[in-house]
């Protein structure tokens, strides 16, 4: 890994259900479009990956994170819901698009991060916080 790699803890929260995975970022100052086009990217990439091989191993995809294993969170919601035959950029432009329309927020450093272009600086000891935001009933 070199310099500017780092790996960043991210955590999915959709209504009290949290997951956690690791994300390697190619530097260490990074956009909000940035973040989620490689977010959705590794995701799209997994799914592939899920869908094209029989290994058992790889249709897990678990990451290890504070020591104990967990299931790869895919933010589409589920591996079954990617479209296969579409393109991650397409998916990328739907995630972008979903953040400007505020159906989910980011927080990193203890702030929520409101344009596309804000800009993140990231460490080892990073965390980004993937918020979906669920609907009141009735509203």
């Amino acid at each position: 890994m070199d310099n500017d790699t780092v790996t960043i803890k991210v955590v999915d929260q959709i209504g009290i259900q949290k997951q956690t995975l690791e994300l390697v970022v190619p530097k260490l100052q990074l956009t909000v479009s940035e973040l989620i086009r490689l977010r959705v990217h590794n995701e799209f990439t997994s799914a592939k990956l899920y869908h094209e091989t029989a290994s058992q191993q790889a249709k897990e995809i678990r990451k290890v994170v504070d020591g104990k294993a967990d299931k790869q969170f895919i933010w589409m919601d589920s591996i079954r819901k990617i479209d296969l035959n579409t393109t991650w950029e397409a998916e990328a432009e739907k995630a972008c698009q979903n953040f400007q329309n505020s159906e989910f927020i980011i927080i990193a450093a203890g702030k929520q991060l409101e344009s596309l272009d804000d800009e993140l600086i990231l460490d080892q000891e990073s965390t980004v916080k993937f918020i979906k935001l669920l609907p009141l009933v009735g509203g």
